[in-house]
């Protein structure tokens, strides 16, 4: 039997060939570990930067509910803020700012809420369970965008109103007709609360009437909803001034009232002398009172001193020429000294002609001629005829001074 010698040396060739295949593996191994960590990392990175880019949704029951309330259905595939954008377009007619709590707070409160049925006793037989069927997409659609053009129209119509009353208001107060401008300004704010210009609008109307505090009030709302507005700015900061300029007067009335009340108390006591000196503080104060220097004129009268009584009641007549009561009193009292001094110019002629020569020596005893006494005695005040002087025992009229009313900035 010969052996095939071709036949043996096959399965040798073949085990040669697979350790060589077996050990050049092995050669690779090494390599392939150190690039392992670096491979497993860029395979870690590539997934984080997929779900990054990935959209991410937050579903917020109450943007589904709002957006089921306006269109029917929900936006809950998109982000959130674009979701609260179209919701306060459809809202308000714009958006706006803060935070999400805050910004649906708002859209419930402008919606009116939503009226529930009241629950009815089920007395009938129970009816039978409809079948709903999903609408078709075309279907849903089709309700969504008449949905929406309903809204725009409403949204359309409202803008047009406000529109319309802002400019009635611009043109009522151009024709001086304040209070009906305010009017149309306040339907206006009460229509839209973001109106910036509404706000100020109703705050120069209100500055214009006087009543600053309810014009600081306008511009703060007019800057709060537009903070770049410079005119409302400015007319905020001039108010601040007239406030404070309200305020210095308003103080200066109070203590000018108080002198006035404590000068009253001491003519009605009969401290003629005390209600004198604090009636020329009160003239120091207010120099341009015809009342005042009238009062100082008449206390002078009472301490018979005519002639500075004549100057005050002067002063009072010539800031005041319309009250006859001044010019009467000035002519009266003029009419009176002239009177008393021709009575003393003819005493004194009398006395001269009776004088004896200078010459003349009186003997012992003999009586001298005395001089004629003035016919009004020292201790008797002077008659002024029909003076308007008051009694020492009469009260002043407080109550008449038209310079310095109670809850009027006096003149």
């Amino acid at each position: 039997m010969q052996f095939n010698i071709q036949r043996l040396a096959r399965p040798a060739v073949a085990f040669k060939s697979i350790l060589l295949i077996v050990l050049g593996l092995s050669a690779l191994a090494g390599p392939i570990n150190a690039f392992r960590p670096w491979l497993i990392q860029a395979a870690m990175a590539k997934s984080k930067s997929a779900k990054a880019e990935a959209p991410q949704t937050i579903q917020n029951p109450k943007l589904n509910e709002l957006e089921q309330r306006l269109f029917f259905r929900d936006y809950s595939t998109e982000d959130e803020v674009t979701r609260l954008n179209r919701i306060e377009n459809q809202v308000f007619g714009e958006t706006s700012t803060g935070g999400t709590a805050e910004r649906l707070a708002r859209v419930e409160a402008a919606l009116p809420p939503i009226e529930k049925p009241a629950e009815q006793p089920n007395t009938a037989a129970p009816p039978e369970k409809p079948t709903y069927h999903a609408p078709q997409p075309e279907a849903s659609e089709a309700a969504d965008d008449a949905a929406e053009r309903e809204r725009m129209a409403v949204m359309a119509a409202k803008q047009e109103e406000v529109t319309n009353l802002l400019n009635e208001g611009v043109r009522l107060w151009k024709a001086k007709q304040g209070e009906q401008a305010i009017d149309k300004f306040q339907q206006v704010v009460r229509l839209d609360p973001q109106n910036a210009q509404a706000y100020f609008s109703l705050g120069v109307a209100y500055e214009a009437k006087g009543a600053l505090d309810q014009a600081d009030q306008c511009y703060r709302a007019a800057l709060a909803i537009d903070s770049n507005n410079k005119d409302c700015a400015e007319a905020l900061k001039a108010i601040h001034k007239k406030l404070a300029v309200k305020e210095s007067i308003d103080a200066q009335q109070a203590q000018l009232r108080n002198l006035a009340d404590d000068a009253a108390k001491a003519y009605q006591s009969g401290e003629l002398l005390s209600a004198l000196d604090l009636y020329k503080q009160l003239d120091d104060k207010a120099p341009k009172q015809a009342l005042i220097k009238w009062n100082i004129g008449t206390i002078y009268l009472l301490l018979k001193n005519p002639y500075s009584a004549l100057d005050y009641y002067k002063q009072a007549s010539k800031l005041k020429p319309e009250e006859q009561r001044y010019a009467q009193a000035v002519a009266q009292l003029e009419q009176n000294l002239q009177r008393k001094e021709t009575q003393e110019k003819q005493e004194e002629s009398a006395y001269s002609q009776t004088r004896p020569p200078s010459n003349f020596r009186p003997q012992p005893n003999m009586p001298m001629n005395p001089r004629p006494q003035p016919t009004m005695p020292v201790n008797q005040p002077m008659n002024m005829g029909n003076q308007p002087s008051m009694p020492v025992n009469q009260p002043m009229n407080m109550g008449s001074q038209p310079s310095m009313p109670v809850n009027q900035p006096m003149n």
